[in-house]
């Protein structure tokens, strides 16, 4: 189970939970070997201990990683630990995507997620 203030991977440091989805949290953390905030997102303890999850997950991963456009946040890294599936990427400080539902961006940035059957893909805007 993930906890604010844990260390992950022994290098991100879990600040606050910005996010949630049917499979997985989306935590700010920070990078201390690069010294940068970053976005984790880690597989829900329930689904982490079964391999077809984790496949999926991992799959995610890799696919997530190998996309390279302006408008798509970069995967740093993925990992496992102690039954934490995790994916580092770009954080992105902004509104979240109901907010651009139902407003104007303005000079904001944001992060969503744009799901398909396949994989999920993350775009800033």
């Amino acid at each position: 189970m993930v906890k604010i203030g844990m260390m992950i991977g022994d290098r991100y440091e879990i600040l606050e939970k910005i996010g949630t989805g049917g499979m997985s949290d989306v935590y700010k953390a920070k990078c201390h070997k690069l010294n940068r905030y970053v976005a984790v997102k880690v597989l829900k303890q329930e689904f982490s201990e079964n391999e077809n999850f984790v496949s999926k997950f991992r799959i995610e991963a890799q696919a997530a990683a190998s996309l390279m456009h302006p408008n798509i946040v970069n995967v740093y890294d993925v990992g496992a630990e102690n039954d934490i599936y995790y994916i580092v990427m770009e954080l992105v400080e902004g509104i979240d995507h109901p907010q651009k539902r139902h407003g104007s961006l303005g000079n904001n940035m944001n992060l969503w997620q744009y799901e398909t059957t396949s994989s999920t893909t993350y775009w800033k805007c």
